[in-house]
């Protein structure tokens, strides 16, 4: 069992992923196809990933949708959702 609360994808995307990019955030939205309202959340971790969102930010990230669903669902079963 875990001890710790999985991390939000959101935090990945904002602490690992974004700052190795080197492009601004409303650029990195417009290649989400998402608003920069809508990034900002995400990285806020105040908003889910959807399968599409897990499916273009595994397409710019090159490691496919899987993970970033994975995360997800990890994060949402701690809660009960």
């Amino acid at each position: 069992m875990r001890k710790r609360k999985p991390t939000h994808p959101g935090a990945i995307l904002r602490d690992d992923v974004f700052p190795t990019l080197n492009i601004t955030l409303d650029k990195f939205a417009k290649d989400l196809v998402i608003t920069p309202q809508e990034l900002n959340d995400l990285l806020a971790e105040l908003t889910p990933i959807s399968v599409i969102l897990a499916i273009r930010i595994g397409a710019l990230c090159g490691n496919g949708p899987n993970l970033w669903l994975k995360m997800q669902s990890n994060f949402d079963s701690w809660d009960g959702y």
